[in-house]
C-alpha cells in the first residue's frame, strides 16, 4: 500500500507541472508534532493557564500534526492491580525497617494489615502519571490517531486522501517562504518515493505536559523564618542582627507574591519499521477503485474493514523517547496583569523543555534550513536554547541508489557565533525590548562561524 500511495502522490504532483530535473537541495524536512496538556484542577487562575497554553506559539521547527486531542484528563485512566503488577508493583511486600525507610522517603504505600506492619510500595506521583499516559495512549489508540491524520482519514464520511502527505512532503517550510511553494512542489515530485513517505511518518511525535503551580509565600516564609532564627542565635552584635532581620524580611516581601511553575514534558515517537509498514500495507489494501480516486486527487471511499483497521488496530505503538523537568519562578510585577505574568513564564518554561529535549535526543533534533551562506545564517535562536558557541553539523541531502532513501551526509561543522544569537523567545505579538522599553531592533536569524560548502541543512551536535 505504501508503494501504491507513493505512486499516487508522484502522479498527482506530476500533473501540476512536468519538470526535467530535481534538486534535493530544495526539499524541506520537518518532524510532525502533537502537543497535549495534562489537565489539572489545581491550577491557580486555571482559565489564565489554559488560555496561555492554547495560545502558546507552536514550535515552528515542526509541523503541527493536528489530531483533535489538545488536552487529556488522566483521572479517567485508573490503574488496576493487574496493570500495577505488570509494571512491577504489588509483587514484593515490605515490613519493619523497610516500611520505616519508605515512609522517610515519602513513598506511597498500601498497607495490608490493620497495624500497618506489612505493605506494598506503590508508584510515585510522577511514575503514576507516566503509567496513566501509557494506558491512555493504548486505550484511546493514539498511534492510530496519528496515522489517521497522515491519511486524512474521516470516519464520518468514511474516506481518506493523500492531502496531508502532499502538503508536508511538498513543502515543509515556514510562512515567509510560501511564495516559493509551487517551485518546491514541482521539484519534489520526481523523487517522491516510499522511503520519503516512511521518513515523514516515522518522525511523528507526541508530547504530554503536566504543569504544577506552587504559591511562593509558604516557601518564602520558611526561608525568612529560618534566616531570622539563625541570626537570633548568632554571636553578632544586635545592630548587625537587626540589619540581617530587615534583609530577611525584605527578601520575603519581594518573593512572597507569585508562583513557582514546575513542568514535566514526556516525549513519545510513533513506532514505525519494516514489519509495521508491511502490516499496514497488507491490512489497508487499497483496491483499484480507491486507487483511481486517489490518482485524481479525490477522496477514496473506504470499506468497513478498512475503517475498522484505521480506527483501532492495536498493533501500532508509541515509543518513549525521554522526559524533561523545568522550574520557573515568577513574581507579580508592576504594570503587568496576572494573566500576562502567567503567559510569559509558561511560554519560557515550555520553550526550555523543548530546547532541552532537542539537545538531549538526536531523533528529536530539528533540521534547520540554511538561510544564507555569506555570512552563514539560519532561523534558529534563543528559543531553541542557543547561547553562542554550540556546534552544528552541516548536512547535504543525497538519494541512496537503488532504495531511493533520502540520506543526510555531514560535509562540515560550524559554530554559533557568540553575540550573534537571535532572541526569538518573546511571545506571539510581543517584541523584545530595550532597557528603556522601546522595541529591540535585531536580525531575525543567528550567525555561524565556518563554511557550509554544499550543505543545505544544519543540525545541533550533542
Amino acid at each position: 500500500m505504501i508503494k501504491k500511495l507513493a505512486l499516487i502522490l508522484g502522479i498527482t504532483l506530476w500533473s501540476l507541472q512536468a519538470i526535467s530535473q530535481t534538486k534535493l537541495d530544495d526539499l524541506y524536512f520537518r518532524s510532525s508534532l502533537q502537543t497535549i496538556l495534562i489537565e489539572s484542577e489545581s491550577f491557580p487562575q486555571k482559565d489564565a493557564v489554559i488560555k496561555s497554553w492554547n495560545g502558546y506559539p507552536f514550535p515552528d521547527k515542526y509541523d503541527k500534526h493536528g489530531i483533535n486531542y489538545p488536552s487529556i484528563n488522566l483521572s479517567k485512566f485508573n490503574l488496576s492491580d493487574a496493570e500495577l503488577k505488570e509494571m512491577g508493583y504489588l509483587k514484593d511486600t515490605i515490613s519493619g525497617f523497610g516500611i520505616m525507610k519508605a515512609q522517610a522517603k515519602n513513598k506511597n504505600l498500601r498497607y495490608l494489615a490493620a497495624d500497618s506492619s506489612i505493605a506494598f510500595e506503590l508508584p510515585s506521583e510522577r511514575e503514576e502519571v507516566d503509567m496513566r499516559i501509557k494506558k491512555a495512549m493504548k486505550t484511546d489508540f493514539f498511534p492510530n490517531l496519528l496515522l489517521q491524520r497522515w491519511h486524512d482519514f474521516d470516519a464520518q464520511t468514511k474516506t481518506m486522501s493523500f492531502d496531508v502527505f502532499k502538503k508536508r512532503a511538498n513543502y515543509n517550510a515556514k510562512n515567509s517562504d510560501l511564495q516559493q511553494s509551487e517551485i518546491a512542489v514541482n521539484k519534489l515530485n520526481a523523487i517522491m518515493n516510499p522511503a520519503l513517505i516512511d521518513q515523514l511518518i516515522s518522525n511523528t511525535f507526541i508530547t504530554f505536559t503536566k504543569l504544577k503551580f506552587i504559591e511562593n509565600e509558604p516557601m518564602a516564609k520558611l526561608v525568612r523564618d529560618a534566616a531570622i532564627l539563625a541570626i537570633n542565635s548568632s554571636d553578632q552584635q544586635e545592630m548587625v542582627k537587626d540589619l540581617g532581620r530587615k534583609a530577611a524580611e525584605k527578601l520575603y516581601q519581594k518573593t512572597k507574591d507569585g508562583y513557582t511553575l514546575t513542568s514535566k514534558t514526556w516525549l513519545y515517537k510513533i513506532a514505525w519499521n519494516d514489519s509495521i509498514k508491511a502490516y499496514f500495507d497488507d491490512k489497508l489494501s487499497i483496491n483499484d477503485s480507491q486507487f483511481g480516486a486517489l490518482i485524481k486527487g479525490e477522496k477514496a471511499v473506504l470499506t468497513p474493514s478498512q475503517i475498522s483497521f484505521m480506527s483501532g488496530d492495536p498493533v501500532f505503538k508509541m515509543e518513549f523517547v525521554n522526559d524533561q523537568v523545568n522550574s520557573s519562578i515568577f513574581l507579580f510585577a508592576e504594570g503587568k496583569t496576572l494573566e500576562q505574568i502567567i503567559d510569559k513564564v509558561l511560554v519560557r518554561n515550555i520553550d526550555n523543555a523543548f530546547a532541552k529535549l532537542q539537545k538531549e535526543n538526536d531523533v528529536f533534533k530539528p533540521l534547520v534550513k540554511i538561510l544564507t551562506k555569506e555570512p552563514l545564517t539560519a532561523e534558529i535562536g534563543m528559543k531553541e536554547g542557543l547561547e553562542g558557541g554550540e556546534n552544528f553539523e552541516v548536512l547535504e541531502l543525497q538519494e541512496e541508489a537503488g532504495t531511493g532513501k533520502i540520506l543526510f551526509k555531514r560535509v562540515s561543522t560550524v559554530k554559533v557565533a557568540k553575540g550573534k544569537v537571535w532572541d526569538n523567545r518573546y511571545n506571539a505579538g510581543e517584541k523584545p525590548k530595550n532597557e528603556d522599553g522601546t522595541d529591540l531592533v535585531q536580525n531575525e536569524f543567528t550567525e555561524f562561524k565556518g563554511k557550509a560548502k554544499n550543505g543545505t541543512f544544519l543540525r545541533l551536535i550533542k
